[in-house]
Order: structure tokens, then C-alpha cells, then sequence
């Protein structure tokens, strides 16, 4: 959204978009906004009977769902490049031992896969399907743990654009995490020649 550089604005860079004094600057706000909305979409709660928690994103933080006296500790391990599996610890204290029945909600993102993606309630396997919600329900006790390990891989995916002359752009991700996205300013790369990524089954790029 900003040039990366210090003592630099979008009106000094190629794009000259926003100037002080007769155009908007609406990305200053916007860009930043965007991302502070992420914390109030982490949990949601419904009300029912079992009463439910959904959990939607995956971020390290202390959830404290006073309903029904459960603290939901929350941890995200650290994604490094030689292991690729994404890995959710969700951790419960009770307030009160043996409470009431609840449920929690846990979304399976639909980018993971089948194939190495594992759910597990302290020493549990749980059925998952990429692209729902997994849901546990039981009466809580402190020290209840649902693990999720999901499995990432290497790839490229077409950008989002209907107008033909960028149909042919791919970003490359490590699932969820975009790594490279070219842009029409970043077509002077010099390769040579026309180049296609490919993946092979070792998750290796050849370009």
C-alpha cells in the first residue's frame, strides 16, 4: 500500500497518486485500516444450546469467553520454509470444572489438504475437512488441548484480474503466505526470455 522507504509518500513515487492540497489520499487510511480490522474478526460467538464459539483466525493471543467461563489460550508455532506444516495449539482453562457443554468452531482453511492436515483433542485424532469448520463439543476441562497441523505446500496461483492483458500474471504462495506478486511496474525484469513457473512433486520451483 506504501512505498517501503523512509521520509517517502505515494505522491513522490512512480505512481504520484495524492498530493496536500486537490486529491484524496484515501490508501494513507484505508491500507491501515485493513489491517486493524483483523482483531475483531478472530471469534465469534453464538448463542445456543450447546452455546458455540467459532475461532477464525489463527493468531497467539488469550481469548476469555465469559459466557461460559473458559479462558482459550491460543498459539500459532513459528512457519519456517523446511517444515511445512502449520501448527494451532488451542489450549482451555475452566473457570468452573465439570461446567456446562459448549462447543467450539474451529475453520479449516480451504487452503490446506487432506493428505498430511491433522486434528487432534489432547490425544484424540479428530476428522477434518479443508474448507469447513471442525467442531468439538464436550463439557471443558483445564489443560483440554485441540491441536491443528496443517499442511502447506509451495505454489502458484492467477491473480485476480478480469482484464485479459494480466490474465497470464501468478503469484507464488506458501500456503497462506504470498511470497512474490508481480506487478505491470515490475514487468522490466530482465529473464531473457519468456519463463513459466512450474511445480514439480518435490514442491520445487523450475523456471
Amino acid at each position: 500500500m506504501l512505498p517501503q522507504a523512509p521520509g517517502t509518500t505515494k505522491a513522490m513515487s512512480y505512481h504520484g497518486w495524492g498530493n496536500k492540497f486537490d486529491s484524496f489520499w484515501c490508501c494513507y487510511g484505508i491500507g491501515i485500516e485493513s489491517f486493524s480490522k483483523l482483531g475483531d474478526s478472530i471469534y465469534f460467538e453464538e448463542e445456543t444450546n450447546p452455546a458455540g464459539l467459532y475461532v477464525k483466525n489463527f493468531i497467539f493471543g488469550l481469548f476469555d469467553w465469559k459466557a461460559e467461563g473458559i479462558l482459550l489460550h491460543q498459539k500459532v508455532e513459528r512457519v519456517v520454509s523446511w517444515d511445512p506444516i502449520f501448527i494451532v495449539k488451542l489450549t482451555i482453562f475452566s473457570k468452573e470444572e465439570a461446567g456446562n457443554s459448549s462447543t467450539l468452531n474451529l475453520r479449516i482453511p480451504q487452503w490446506t489438504y487432506s493428505d498430511g492436515a491433522k486434528a487432534t483433542l489432547n490425544v484424540k485424532d479428530l476428522p477434518l475437512v479443508p474448507g469447513t469448520f471442525l467442531s468439538v463439543s464436550r463439557k471443558w476441562s483445564s489443560g483440554d488441548q485441540l491441536t491443528l497441523q496443517l499442511s502447506m505446500i509451495l505454489k502458484t496461483e492467477a491473480i485476480k484480474d478480469d482484464r485479459p492483458e494480466y490474465g497470464s500474471i501468478q503469484e507464488i504462495l506458501y500456503d497462506p503466505y504470498l511470497l512474490v506478486g508481480l506487478t505491470k511496474y515490475d514487468w522490466d525484469i530482465k529473464t531473457g526470455k519468456a519463463t513459466s513457473l512450474l511445480l514439480d512433486n518435490s514442491n520445487s520451483i523450475h523456471v
